[in-house]
C-alpha cells in the first residue's frame, strides 16, 4: 500500500517527495507546499523598513500560567516569524500585566481574608496562592457586592501611589513571578 501511495502522490506537481520504505511512507513536503499559501497574503509588497509589534502572552499576575499561555506564545512566535520573512522589522513584546482591577481583586481578598498567610505558610506556588485569592474574591463578591468597591478603592490608592498598597502589590507581584519562574 505504501508503494502505491508513493506513486500516486508523486504525480502531484510541486508537492515534494514520497518514498515507500517497507510498510512506511516517507514524506518530504516542498517548502512552497507548506508555506506558500500562508505567505502569499503578506507578500504582495515587501514590508522593508516597516515596524510591527507582536505582543506575546502578557499574563496577568493574578493567576497561574496554563496551556493557553503556551499556545498563545507559540502563535505569537509563528506570526512574528512570518512577518519577519515578509520583511517587517518585528518587535517582540511580553509584558507582565500586573496593574489594574484584576490584581486589586486578589489584593482585596488577601487583605480581607488572608490573615498574614503566604505561599510559604500554605506550601503553595506563589502564582497559585494569589490565583486562589482571585477566585475567593469572585465568590465572596457574589455574596457581598461591597467587595468590588473595596477593590476599586485599592486601585485608586495604587494609582495615587499609596505606599502601603504599593507594598502589598509588590509582595503579591513577587509571589506570582516566582511561581511563573517555577513553572
Amino acid at each position: 500500500m505504501a508503494a502505491d501511495l508513493a506513486v500516486e502522490l508523486s504525480r502531484a506537481e510541486n508537492w515534494g517527495r514520497f518514498r515507500a520504505v517497507g510498510p512506511y511512507l516517507n514524506v518530504r513536503l516542498a517548502s512552497q507546499t507548506l508555506f506558500g499559501g500562508a505567505c502569499r497574503p503578506i507578500r504582495p509588497r515587501p514590508a522593508r523598513g516597516e515596524k510591527l509589534l507582536i505582543e506575546y502572552l502578557s499574563p496577568n499576575t493574578n493567576k497561574p500560567l496554563h496551556l493557553g499561555h503556551l499556545r498563545n506564545g507559540l502563535l505569537a512566535s509563528a506570526v512574528a516569524n512570518l512577518a519577519e520573512f515578509a520583511g517587517f522589522e518585528v518587535i517582540r513584546v511580553n509584558l507582565l500585566n500586573d496593574r489594574g482591577i484584576h490584581i486589586c481583586r486578589s489584593m482585596a481578598a488577601w487583605l480581607k481574608f488572608g490573615s498574614g498567610k503566604t505561599p510559604e505558610t500554605e506550601k503553595k506556588k506563589g502564582d497559585h496562592f494569589v490565583g486562589d485569592y482571585y477566585v475567593l474574591f469572585a465568590r465572596k463578591a457574589a455574596e457581598d457586592p461591597s467587595l468590588e468597591e473595596y477593590a476599586r478603592e485599592i486601585l485608586r490608592k495604587w494609582e495615587a501611589g499609596d505606599e502601603e498598597i504599593r507594598e502589598v502589590w509588590r509582595k503579591m507581584d513577587t509571589w506570582v513571578t516566582e511561581g511563573f519562574a517555577q513553572t
